[in-house]
């Protein structure tokens, strides 16, 4: 841009025109910020006007057991807290709410009255009135107390041991394998809870999780997934999932008959199954052929029926073996009778 074209605009920006423009926009600014400043200041005066109005309100007090036996625990009360209605002015209740100071109502369970033998108690809240009074600001007064009568069920307790079970999912990766089980240290842990609680429970989840693309073998912490009302010796334990590369080989096995009578000599064509199988590199010199089985079921020759080929079946794999495939599924056979 030339000087003859930097002095035009310089002079277009000190035009009348548009002095006079900005200066309007700076005090339509001024008189925006002006209005905000009056509408802060008014709202709170009206803010702090409405709080000089009584009001009822209402809070929830939690409820803490105390001296409770050794083998029982409180379950299934009526009610989680107690509902404290109460009334007063603005400031003292919102003071209260802001606070949060309110302590648990203490019930001694050994001066509760039990039901017959149904393990259940009841408390009246009204009897904890005085002490509730004292836990409120100045200028507020309880009202009510919900419900009026807190009934509370009370269960045995039992130890269980029982074992840590996976409950998650590991992926390896492409050309991996889990060489093994996913290992827990320790692999059980002890519960104790409601007898009827803890009965029905055979075994603790681990938390979910997933781990995918695994090359190698892993080891970390995870927590468990407790039930409600359980206490567990620890909340959480040391995962290993072992993980290796994998082989595949193939192996051609005989294949036997499966025919409960000896009255009949079958022949299969062919008489050999092709049997395909992955394992862990670590675990590959210890399969032989001799750990795989398969057969051909020929039962149904015994009631006069005459297939059109046999049905193979694979009866036994190393237990090391981590997946497997074979041909064929079908054989035809010829039928020998012994005589």
């Amino acid at each position: 841009m030339e000087w003859k074209d930097k002095y035009k605009q310089f002079v277009r920006l000190l035009s009348p025109k548009r002095i006079t423009v900005k200066i309007r926009n700076i005090k339509h600014k001024q008189d925006m910020l002006v209005f905000i400043i009056f509408l802060l200041i008014s709202t709170l005066f009206w803010f702090m006007n409405v709080l000089r109005e009584n009001y009822s309100a209402t809070f929830t007090l939690p409820v803490r057991y105390v001296n409770m036996p050794e083998n029982e625990v409180a379950a299934n009360s009526s009610n989680d807290g107690l509902r404290l209605k109460v009334r007063g002015g603005g400031y003292a209740i919102l003071r209260q709410k802001m606070s949060k100071t309110f302590s648990a109502i203490s019930v001694d369970v050994s001066k509760l009255n039990r039901m017959g033998k149904e393990g259940k108690a009841f408390l009246l809240p009204s009897s904890q009135r005085e002490n509730i009074q004292r836990q409120l600001y100045l200028g507020l007064e309880a009202e009510s107390i919900e419900p009026d009568t807190l009934f509370i069920q009370f269960q045995k307790t039992g130890k269980k041991t029982v074992a840590v079970a996976n409950g998650g999912n590991a992926i390896p990766d492409k050309q991996f394998i889990l060489s093994g089980a996913i290992l827990f240290s320790p692999d059980s842990v002890v519960l104790e809870g409601p007898i009827n609680i803890i009965d029905t429970i055979t075994a603790i989840l681990t938390e979910y999780y997933v781990i995918d693309k695994l090359q190698d073998t892993v080891s970390r912490k995870i927590s468990l997934n407790i039930p409600k009302e359980i206490s567990v010796s620890q909340t959480g334990v040391q995962m290993t999932v072992p993980v290796e590369a994998f082989s595949e080989t193939s192996v051609s096995v005989p294949i036997g008959i499966l025919l409960p009578s000896d009255s009949l000599r079958i022949k299969t064509f062919p008489s050999e199954v092709k049997i395909t199988y992955r394992v862990g590199i670590s675990k590959f010199d210890k399969i032989k052929d001799a750990d795989f089985n398969a057969v051909a079921d020929a039962e149904s020759l015994l009631n006069g029926e005459r297939p059109a080929r046999l049905r193979v079946r694979i009866n036994q794999t190393p237990s090391d073996v981590y997946s497997y495939d074979y041909t064929p599924y079908f054989v035809e056979y010829l039928i020998e009778h012994k005589y």
